[in-house]
């Protein structure tokens, strides 16, 4: 059988597929079977692939993010970087993870043999949870591991949020728009000594009231509603950088 059809990849056998992909005129195929996946990484890929994810395999970029406030606002900020850049209109595929499983996928990537790879470019956005003596976790440092090949892996000093915050004057609409959602909260927060003070209480009060993925809907409307919004709205370099790459 050959199809573009994601429903029908997604209720095959995983190591069935064969993915023909053209990339600059240039036709390449890889048998999934003979991919640098191992035996847990496809029980994990066979599970998780729905639908929705299988669109990885006919995309021309994939973006990989482990939650739902990147997977809102990114497209956005694709437009944000300019026509050349835009997600949808390049076919760029962008997959939320719901967490930080990013070997399984990345290692569909990452190999430097081009026969046992997919043949497009995949970034992969991530926290680095750094301490305040700067040392980034150790689940970022394993992805950052993941680095190579068509693979490159973005990690936000922090979180999204604090980056976000921290970038251009962000910091002015994020708590206008915290203010709308939750007065009270937004009354709270405290400036601190610095810009990393500010935006570290800033995200004590987001999560205090579970409100990320609100936030990032919220901000995500307003840049697509209001066009002198978004010509000062400043995109994270981490971001821009993936976007570029894929």
């Amino acid at each position: 059988v050959s199809s573009h059809s994601p429903t029908i990849t997604a209720k095959a056998d995983l190591d069935s597929l064969i993915v023909l992909q053209e990339q600059e005129n240039k036709i390449t195929s890889l048998s999934i079977k003979k991919s640098n996946l191992d035996d847990i990484n496809r029980k994990y890929l066979e599970k998780f692939l729905d639908v929705t994810r299988c669109q990885l395999f006919f995309a021309n970029g994939v973006i990989l993010v482990e939650g739902i406030s990147e997977a809102l606002l990114l497209p956005v900020f694709s437009e944000i970087l300019g026509p050349d850049y835009s997600i949808e209109k390049k076919g760029v595929e962008l997959v939320n993870l719901n967490g930080v499983a990013f070997e399984h996928f990345g290692k569909l990537f990452n190999p430097d043999n081009v026969e046992i790879r997919l043949n497009c470019r995949c970034a992969i956005l991530t926290d680095d949870d750094r301490t305040d003596e700067g040392e980034i976790s150790s689940r970022a440092s394993k992805a950052k591991e993941l680095e190579n090949g068509l693979l490159k892996v973005q990690l936000a000093e922090k979180t999204f949020e604090i980056e976000l915050f921290k970038a251009g004057n962000n910091k002015d609409i994020l708590l206008e728009i915290f203010e709308e959602m939750h007065p009270a909260a937004a009354g709270r927060i405290e400036e601190g000594a610095s810009i990393d003070e500010h935006a570290q209480n800033f995200l004590e009060k987001v999560n205090s009231n579970k409100s990320k993925s609100e936030l990032a809907h919220c901000l995500a409307i307003r840049l697509e509603s209001d066009e002198g919004l978004r010509d000062e709205f400043t995109v994270p370099d981490y971001i821009k950088d993936a976007i570029r790459w894929v």
